[in-house]
């Protein structure tokens, strides 16, 4: 059990050969990386690499695994989570100095092979901190790296957003579990406003109607005589929802601006001068002061139709509660 490229499907050899064809036919190589934790037992690795649980001879040691030798068991508690152990994995200390140069030195060694990113295994078991001091290492900082939402869209190695369409769910993912639906509630609400508020791709959303049965048809043979009625959830609709589609036509054209999160399930980011968006994912409520690029003035929070006040700095403060979101634009000064 080591970072030494040695597995079932080859070798270190087998692996830079499969990069250079992947790269000759335009396909750029993407590793998933385990750097949250090692293993939960001992044996020997298919390198040859023996090991214990919290003994990798040559890479690690028992002091380089967290305290907390105990099994995540408080999801709500983001200590425990990004301290305990996965499922009984040994979780490493990635805030520890020679760890994060370890990991570091393995996804150097990959991206000397030629892959062109990362995408993070166990992201959330890890504080933001250490991500960032991790990637701050790369001799690559612009390799693709799949975790931060901050470079959604081409920074995950999407298509261009000219040429992207978005969606929370569509009428087939929201009933074979790849996606969110309209019964994950707030998760739900939470996750179209988001795509609604950032710039990348044409967004698409989904409205039907209740189902149980994945294969059900619609109520009343398809004719809806009012939304929220005789089973119809109308998404299309719903204030949250409905309301951001007047953001995204008010701030089209603007970049992503003034980016915030607390490295957790929190987060806020403007569109220039035209718009700012917050969301919070968080447990309990948010209070902050919040740095815009918009011009001094009172706006309209759509998501609640409250009204926010922008200083001439470009700041306002509010509290959020838990799962709600404040979007505001230009052209709304009234609710």
């Amino acid at each position: 059990m080591s970072y030494k490229i040695a597995g079932r499907l080859g070798d270190r050899t087998a692996f830079q050969n499969m990069v250079n064809t992947c790269h000759a036919a335009g396909v750029k190589v993407v590793v998933d990386t385990v750097i949250n934790h090692m293993s939960a037992g001992s044996g020997t690795g298919t390198g040859g690499s023996s090991y214990t649980k919290y003994d990798y001879p040559g890479l690690y040691s028992s002091y380089d695994f967290d305290d907390c030798a105990d099994r995540i068991t408080n999801y709500q508690d983001r200590w425990n989570v990004q301290h305990c152990e996965l499922v009984g994995l040994a979780d490493l200390d990635t805030g520890e100095s020679y760890v994060r140069g370890a990991i570091a030195g393995y996804m150097n060694d990959l991206l000397s092979l030629g892959v062109d990113g990362f995408r993070i295994d166990a992201a959330k078991h890890m504080d933001a901190a250490d991500l960032a001091n991790i990637k701050s290492r790369l001799t690559n900082p612009n390799a693709y790296w799949k975790h931060y939402l901050k470079n959604y869209g081409e920074g995950w190695g999407y298509m261009n957003s000219g040429v992207s369409g978005v969606f929370v769910d569509n009428h087939d993912t929201e009933r074979n579990g790849s996606t969110l639906n309209y019964k994950d509630g707030a998760n739900y609400t939470l996750a179209n406003v988001f795509m609604l508020a950032h710039p990348y791709g044409a967004p698409d959303v989904n409205s039907g109607y209740e189902w149980s049965d994945t294969d059900a048809g619609p109520p009343a043979g398809g004719q809806v005589s009012a939304c929220w009625q005789d089973g119809w959830k109308c998404q299309h609709a719903w204030p949250e929802i409905l309301r951001m589609v007047a953001f995204r036509n008010a701030t089209r054209g603007e970049s992503v601006t003034n980016w915030w999160d607390n490295g957790g399930d929190a987060i806020a980011f403007g569109r220039g001068a035209k718009g700012y968006v917050a969301i919070n994912h968080e447990l309990g409520s948010l209070s902050r002061t919040y740095q815009t690029s918009l011009p001094a003035g009172t706006y309209c929070n759509v998501q609640n139709n409250t009204t926010v006040s922008v200083n001439s700095s470009g700041q306002f403060t509010t509290t959020l509660g838990s799962n709600t979101a404040l979007a505001i634009h230009a052209g709304k000064s009234s609710c």
